[in-house]
């Protein structure tokens, strides 16, 4: 008995130690999935702001005095374009 019962304590640390070992891998791809989220909005929000930016260029090439709300609105446009979040 005294063997059987020694044999049932190691399977069950090493079953435990798996779990564990599992919990952390499950830990792990939580975070590549949120990694994931964030870049996909990432890269969302630059194409939106190469998008203004583009916008406000060709606006600004075609007015013949543009005003300095749109020189400063495209500025800030091609500054958070390069700008790291």
């Amino acid at each position: 008995m005294a063997g059987l019962s020694g044999k049932l304590g190691k399977g069950l640390a090493g079953a435990q130690a798996e779990l564990k070992q599992l919990q952390a891998q499950a830990g792990r791809l939580d975070q590549l999935r949120a990694l994931q989220s964030r870049l996909g909005k990432t890269a969302a929000d630059m194409a939106a702001a190469k998008k203004r930016a583009a916008e406000l260029g060709r606006t600004l090439a075609v007015t013949t005095k543009p005003t300095g709300k749109l020189s400063r609105e495209f500025e800030t446009a091609k500054r958070n374009l390069h700008a790291p979040e």
